[in-house]
């Protein structure tokens, strides 16, 4: 009769276990839903939380808490925080003063009632968690790396002290040196598959484009690759790796003020249907809508098939939409 009992505690102590992750995600997910209804997306979101949080002093407060062994507590608190919301975690350690921790992501498999009644797509999720902690991590003096094990359906997070140059450090814009190229094939081959992207049915290797580079010191922390054809430019590409920073907003006032004084006309850029943080960015810098090209990223996706089918917050990326700026009248 004992056993019998325990065994029922165990069971019931385990329901829970999986009921608290459950409801946990549920929170999150109506949280995103009512973020989207009034009109927010996730990094809309996530900004909100941290203006709340460093308004209260809680990351000054945090890295006062912290001891000398500050990467060590960082990732103990990490994995009690995977621990509410995914399973099967492991954790090693590298040579590199580096932690890698794996865990389950049983929501994708299965996901929980709020994802439909919400709209939540599971990636979308997924991509939530990751921004905050990595931001959440950002603040604290910490990188957060993540990747996935598709074979045995992990997140896969990466976590060291960051190498990260300060924000106090001076902002400059600057071209490419030759020792940046390698960085540069780096990160485009880990965030786009490859250095070739598609625009208008056209296809450019970037690093042989104009490249712009922000910098914080030696640190690479924002990204502008640009064509120029006779009176007019394209943007092939915006990359701000600091968000919320003016890093987007100071390439592109450099830009603009480089090519008035090459007398040219206009700068033209295509972005993705699901693209709404453009979208919603450019026009804000003075870019109209200028034309919809149909199917074009469908297209694009044959010539390059690493061209996700599903972007931002579930939307079939499939159509490019061209906006443009008039710099001389």
């Amino acid at each position: 009769m004992n056993k019998l009992n325990n065994d029922i505690l165990e069971n019931i102590y385990k329901n829970i276990s999986i009921k608290r992750s459950k409801t946990i995600v549920n929170y999150i997910a109506m949280l995103m839903a009512l973020a989207r209804d009034n009109e927010l997306n996730e990094d809309d979101l996530i900004n909100w939380i941290h203006s709340k949080l460093s308004g209260i002093g809680y990351f000054q407060e945090k890295n006062r808490l912290f001891t000398q062994n500050k990467l060590d507590e960082f990732v103990l608190e990490f994995i009690e925080g995977r621990a509410l919301l995914y399973d099967d975690i492991s954790i090693t350690e590298t040579k590199q003063n580096e932690y890698v921790i794996s865990s389950k992501l049983w929501y994708k498999k299965n996901p929980p009632e709020s994802f439909f009644y919400f709209g939540i797509d599971p990636e979308d999720f997924s991509n939530y968690a990751q921004k905050l902690a990595q931001i959440n991590a950002e603040k604290l003096g910490i990188s957060i790396h993540f990747s996935e094990d598709q074979a045995n359906e992990k997140e896969v997070a990466h976590i060291q002290l960051s190498k990260k140059c300060p924000l106090s450090k001076e902002l400059t814009v600057t071209q490419p040196s030759s020792k940046d190229f390698s960085w540069l094939t780096c990160f485009f081959n880990e965030h786009w598959g490859g250095t070739t992207m598609v625009s208008k049915g056209t296809t450019y290797n970037v690093l042989n484009e104009n490249i712009l580079l922000a910098k914080r010191e030696d640190y690479i922390v924002g990204i502008l690759v640009y064509k120029i054809f006779k009176e007019e430019a394209e943007i092939l590409t915006l990359e701000a790796l600091e968000k919320y920073h003016g890093v987007g907003s100071r390439l592109l006032l450099e830009l603009e003020q480089n090519l008035k004084t090459q007398n040219i006309y206009s700068i033209n850029l295509i972005t993705s249907n699901d693209n709404l943080n453009a979208i919603r960015f450019y026009q804000r810098k003075g870019y109209s809508f200028k034309n919809i090209y149909i199917g074009a990223i469908d297209k694009a996706r044959m010539v390059k098939p690493t061209i996700p089918s599903i972007g931002n917050y579930g939307i079939h990326v499939k159509d490019e939409l061209e906006f443009e700026k008039r710099l001389i009248q």
